[in-house]
């Protein structure tokens, strides 16, 4: 008697187990989309903090820019004063823009891949400094 219900069981696990099992060798639905966000979302982060720093240079070059023209151009020691308090309230906006876009950008993605690090701010600013 106890033979037959072991083998009952063995069958009926077997037969359930199986559909599982075949679905379980090809991966499931998705799971190779979800394996290339993994792997892209360093580089896509990458991508995106590249953008916000260099439109932080791109601000700050800027207002050197405005600066020195402003300057130049300045004939009283007011109007010297007034170039240079504008030109600190383009760095403030331009550094106020940053941190939003930093914020908004959120912290890096988990790498499940050792071999892929996740570039930090310091990585993308030597990058840029480079291009620079």
């Amino acid at each position: 008697m106890t033979r037959v219900v072991v083998a009952i069981v063995t069958v009926a696990s077997l037969a359930l187990a199986t559909p599982l099992v075949a679905s379980a060798q090809d991966g499931g639905p998705g799971i190779n989309s979800t394996v290339k966000q993994y792997k892209l979302a360093p580089k896509t982060y990458a991508i995106k903090l590249a953008a916000i720093e260099q439109t932080f240079v791109d601000a700050i070059l800027n207002a050197i820019s405005l600066q020195n023209a402003g300057l130049k151009a300045a004939q009283s020691v007011a109007q010297k004063i007034v170039v240079q308090n504008e030109f600190i309230e383009q760095k403030v906006t331009a550094i106020a823009d940053r941190q939003a876009a930093l914020i908004a950008l959120g912290p890096p993605p988990v790498s499940i891949f050792p071999d892929q690090p996740i570039p930090t701010v310091t990585d993308v600013l030597s990058a840029l400094a480079s291009v620079i």
